[in-house]
């Protein structure tokens, strides 16, 4: 968990970011913030449970994506899932291929946006679902059994 202040700590983070899951490779990396009027939706798909913070835990990505965050990184395993072309042509407000397989999205220019233009970044936030699949992402109208489209991770031994 990290805190920001002002949109200048904002830059350096999603620059952190982006260089440790170049670096390090990634699967899946995210960077959001649980504004009031996106909780009830957060704890609906799981995302913030206790109604304090947001998490995305393992066992919530083997069956389907909780949403799509203000900023989040997809990896090998999602990039083969969705396709690059696909991610690369998300309308979000910037998209970057930080290596041969992985792609970072980023909803709005400011994760502050999410507080201060809220119904604005969610109607990015579900244009890029529907854009990417909506099948990989939670939805709480759906049987619990019901099949997502997932990735198949390759784990390194």
């Amino acid at each position: 968990e990290v805190f920001v202040r002002n949109s200048t700590q904002i830059s350096e983070l999603i620059a952190y970011m982006n260089h440790l899951s170049s670096w390090a490779g990634v699967e899946y990396a995210h960077c959001d913030t649980l504004s009031p009027q996106y909780e009830a939706v957060a704890v609906e798909n799981g995302l913030a449970p206790y109604k304090d913070s947001i998490s995305v835990y393992t066992h919530m990505l083997v069956k389907a994506l909780p949403d799509v965050m203000w900023f989040q990184v997809f990896g090998p395993a999602y990039v083969r899932l969705i396709g690059l072309h696909k991610l690369l042509s998300a309308p979000a407000f910037k998209v970057q291929q930080l290596g041969p397989e992985i792609v970072s999205v980023q909803l709005s220019e400011s994760l502050f946006d999410l507080h201060d233009r809220y119904e604005e970044v969610d109607a990015v936030r579900q244009k890029v679902k529907a854009h990417l699949d909506d099948n990989i992402f939670f939805k709480a109208l759906n049987a619990e059994d019901h099949v997502y489209r997932v990735p198949q991770f390759e784990l390194a031994e």
